[in-house]
């Protein structure tokens, strides 16, 4: 087995109940009171860890951004920043094109679609970041951004994401 281009994953809770009604009351209903637990949730959890310099919000494409009206992703790693005091840079990566959303699709194909799925716009600021997000399930898409940022001149990348699939 490839061993995983984060250093650390964190995932806090199961996605199950009750983590997927708070996740899903965010990402499809923009309750972000919601958002503000997850948020701190994940705060309490990585809070007693090695912090990183910078948390980096997996980021989605204009066109779902746009359809969405905010990045679940963002807020996350805002809340969790603002209660660590770690700045959040989520303009580093970009998403490259408009992707099929990663739900349904089995581990190979969301692996095949991610591939090549983000950019760097510049150099990081940090040598040391962690890449945050709401649900793990393969990682494909944690691993498409860590090979990104750790391609671009981070040194170490960690994973802090709220739950987790498997």
């Amino acid at each position: 087995m490839k061993q995983p281009l984060t250093d650390i994953t964190i995932a806090p809770f199961r996605y199950e109940a009750p983590s997927d009604y708070l996740v899903q009351q965010l990402k499809y209903h923009g309750s972000m009171k919601h958002g503000r637990v997850i948020g701190r949730l994940l705060a309490d959890a990585v809070e007693s860890t090695e912090l990183p310099e910078q948390l980096i919000p997996v980021p989605q494409h204009a066109h779902r951004l746009l359809d969405r009206g905010f990045n679940h992703a963002d807020y996350i790693a805002r809340t969790v920043g603002r209660l660590l005091s770690i700045p959040v840079n989520s303009t580093l990566v970009h998403k490259t094109d408009d992707r099929p959303p990663q739900s349904g699709l089995n581990a190979r194909s969301r692996k095949k679609n991610m591939h090549n799925a983000f950019h760097m716009t510049g150099r990081p600021d940090s040598t040391h970041v962690a890449i945050v997000d709401d649900v793990m399930t393969t990682g494909a898409t944690s691993e498409a951004l860590a090979k990104v940022l750790l391609k671009g001149g981070c040194r170490r990348v960690t994973l802090w994401t709220f739950a987790r699939t498997e």
